[in-house]
């Protein structure tokens, strides 16, 4: 019985989050000014990761995670991400600067790295 209530909470928590991730969409899609947008880019990133919760990062998803950022780069010059080792594993050092919302489409709707951003095509 307990599982079962436990699922149909999980069940409701992730049915509101999804509910707020497709407001703030719609609210994206309405925004005309760029610091509006890269507010609410930031507020649907949040909320991704609150649906996926907390995962454990094998090198395979920290190596595609810095790779996104390389890939997200303004200008390859004065850009560095660099991943942690033994203790800091999940210590990823970045600096330079880099497209958010590149990253956050690149992240969201892909599942390997590619050369080009995918766009969700529904």
């Amino acid at each position: 019985m307990r599982d079962n209530n436990k699922r149909r909470r999980e069940y409701a928590r992730r049915q509101q989050l999804f509910e707020q991730l497709r407001l703030q969409a719609e609210i994206l899609c309405d925004s005309n000014k760029e610091s509006k947008q890269t507010v609410v880019l930031n507020r649907m990133m949040l909320i991704i990761l609150d649906i996926t919760g907390q995962r454990g990062l094998n090198s395979a998803k920290r190596q595609a995670l810095a790779d996104h950022f390389t890939d997200c780069a303004l200008s390859q010059e004065g850009s560095t991400i660099e991943l942690g080792g033994g203790e800091d594993r999940n210590v990823i050092s970045i600096s330079g600067n880099y497209d958010i919302a590149d990253l956050a489409k690149r992240i969201a709707w892909s599942q390997e790295r590619t050369g080009q951003t995918l766009e969700n095509s529904a």
